[in-house]
């Protein structure tokens, strides 16, 4: 069964620093480091009264879970997922991404981890539909795929221009509104996807590169699947800490 979000008449659905990435990116599995944090490298800077995050932050962030998804994450998770960017490298440009892990912890961490582990990579945005969203996340790439497990519903955010959403299955078989454990869309405007608040789970907002997302390849139309059409993708992602000023508030 497809994994989607719905349409108006179509039912739409991160131990090593890589030598490319750019400084403080991370992806691949990491340990945790047995200084415990109290080494130079790892010890968090301070500037007045803010904790300043470093790249050694995001070592070993999740790995000491033996399941995944857990039930929750610790304050500390929390909030060096506030100060993270997660980066999509596309074959139309970069995208840059923020959290939301006090609305949605789990979906954060997930979407976080899934971008470390490097799963993303490779990935097409299978459905892509003008004025609505750009949905991708499944390595089949036909919009059934993903991890072996979903993620509880965390709905209370609003679908706004750049919001990242969580797709997954109809409530005729998903009443609990679960979403799926891999897709996500990026939405394109307020207008078109407002329809969507309520129902699914919003857990980040694009912060650079709206305008690369609104130039990915459409792939569907109302009717359906447009025949012939090369969908764009992903072709490495990676998590860095973000850039001053880069995580404020949208006005």
């Amino acid at each position: 069964m497809k994994i989607h979000i719905l349409s108006i008449t179509v039912v739409i659905l991160f131990s090593c620093v890589l030598m490319t990435m750019p400084a403080g990116a991370f992806t691949g599995n990491h340990q945790t480091k047995q200084c415990n944090g109290q080494c130079g490298d790892c010890a968090k800077q301070t500037e007045g009264d803010d904790v300043v995050f470093t790249s050694a932050d995001l070592e070993g962030l999740f790995s000491e879970y033996a399941v995944w998804p857990p039930e929750s994450i610790t304050d500390e998770e929390k909030e060096i997922l506030r100060n993270v960017v997660v980066v999509f490298e596309t074959t139309k440009g970069v995208i840059r991404m923020k959290m939301f892990p006090d609305e949605a912890p789990i979906h954060s961490a997930n979407f976080v981890k899934l971008a470390m582990d490097g799963y993303f990579d490779g990935i097409v945005f299978h459905r892509v539909i003008t004025g609505f969203v750009s949905q991708g996340g499944d390595p089949t790439g036909t919009g059934e795929g993903g991890p072996d497990y979903t993620l509880p519903a965390e709905i209370s955010l609003p679908h706004m221009d750049g919001s990242i959403g969580a797709a997954r299955t109809g409530d005729d078989v998903n009443p609990e509104r679960r979403s799926s454990g891999s897709q996500f869309y990026f939405c394109h405007t307020t207008e078109g996807t407002s329809r969507l608040d309520g129902k699914y789970t919003v857990f980040g907002e694009i912060v650079s590169g709206q305008d690369v997302n609104l130039s990915l390849n459409v792939t569907y139309t109302r009717e359906g699947p447009i025949e012939g059409a090369v969908p764009d993708k992903i072709i490495r992602a990676w998590v860095e800490i973000a850039q001053p000023g880069e995580l404020l508030p949208r006005l």
